[in-house]
This record gives structure tokens, sequence and C-alpha cells, in this order.
């Protein structure tokens, strides 16, 4: 499979650098790594990756730089390239975001200093249990 040309690669890099963005350059974090190219970017199945970090603008929670994400290819080629780039990230979405995302709507403290307090964790458990299967049947095209 033909990989990120030079020239489309520079393309995309002034294109992130137009909009205040620095590209990550992934053979410093990861030298050695297979699917880092020699330009620094990731390629899986001839399909590329690029991390872009805002020069300014950070996330007000956490204080880290702003992050694009830049992925080519199938859903499947996209989901590998971009878990390869934010692996901490997807996992702590894969898990923690997901099982509290439903009580986030709901005062813990209250629920528990309710008399049905027992009742949390199940409920918790059915709720997301609920919400993934749901989520089973989406589109095979959402990702």
């Amino acid at each position: 499979m033909a990989s990120l040309n030079d020239k489309h690669f520079e393309s995309l890099k002034k294109a992130f650098e137009k909009d205040n963005f620095i590209v990550k350059n992934f053979k410093e974090q990861f030298p050695g790594f297979k699917y880092v190219t020699p330009k620094g970017y990731m390629e899986y199945e001839g399909k590329a990756g690029l991390l872009a970090e805002h020069k300014t603008a950070k996330n007000a929670i956490t204080g880290e730089p702003k992050r694009v994400y830049y992925v080519e290819g199938t859903n499947y080629q996209m989901g590998f390239l971009l878990g390869l780039m934010a692996e901490p990230q997807v996992t702590r979405m894969s898990t923690e975001f997901v099982e509290q995302v439903a009580f986030a709507f709901f005062s813990e403290d209250e629920i528990r200093k309710s008399p049905f307090s027992f009742l949390l964790k199940p409920i918790q458990e059915l709720v997301v249990r609920l919400i993934s299967e749901d989520c089973r049947k989406m589109r095979p095209d959402i990702p």
C-alpha cells in the first residue's frame, strides 16, 4: 500500500501550522517503533495518522495542549491509528468515562443518603449494560 507522500505530508503539516498547531514527531517518543515512519508520523497498512498540539490553547482541566488527530483509512484503520496515538486517552474514555457518564447527571451523595442506596451499584451496572447493548445495534459505520 502506498504511504503518505512527502508533498502530502508537508501540506498537512503546513495546514496545521497555519492554525497554530505543531505536528508531533513520534520518532522522539517511540524510537524504532514499527508504525512510525522516517518522517515521524504513524502509519498502518499504508494509511497515515498525525497528532498535532496547539501552541497556546490548553485543556482547562489538565493544562495540556489542545490536540487534533488526523487519520486516514477504513474505520478499523482509523481506530487502530487513533489507538496508537492516543492510547492513554482511549483507555480512560473506554473505561472510566463509559462506566461513569450516565451517573454524572445524578448526585451520588444524595443517592447514598437515601434508604435505597443499596440499589446504587446494581442500577449502575444495569444502565451501563443497557447502554452497551444498545450501542451494539448502531450502524457499523458509526465510530
